[in-house]
């Protein structure tokens, strides 16, 4: 995850507004595609890999939650693949 990012730019400006010891700037579909930029302190560092289990494991339940109400909304089944779904394989470039 070091190198240049997409997005480093566009997080510098975040970073330094929000006077940040350490932050993350994730980006999907945006103007230049997809991007990850990440400003972590050494004292930060041990600390990344929980909070990210954290955050992705509290995202999973929701997003089933969500992805039922849209199907809900759009009168589909809750169980049935929602048009909303990407059905191919995705990559992710930093």
């Amino acid at each position: 995850m070091l190198g240049k990012g997409t997005y480093d730019k566009e997080h510098d400006v975040v970073h330094e507004q929000c006077g940040a010891t350490s932050s993350i700037l994730i980006v999907l579909d945006g103007k230049k595609g997809q991007g990850i930029s990440c400003k972590i302190h050494e004292k930060h560092l041990k600390m990344l890999p929980d909070i990210l289990r954290t955050v992705a494991d509290g995202i999973g339940p929701e997003l089933e939650d969500d992805l039922k109400q849209i199907a809900i909304i759009k009168g589909e089944q809750p169980n049935a693949k929602s048009k909303t779904e990407d059905s191919g394989p995705q990559s992710f470039a930093g």
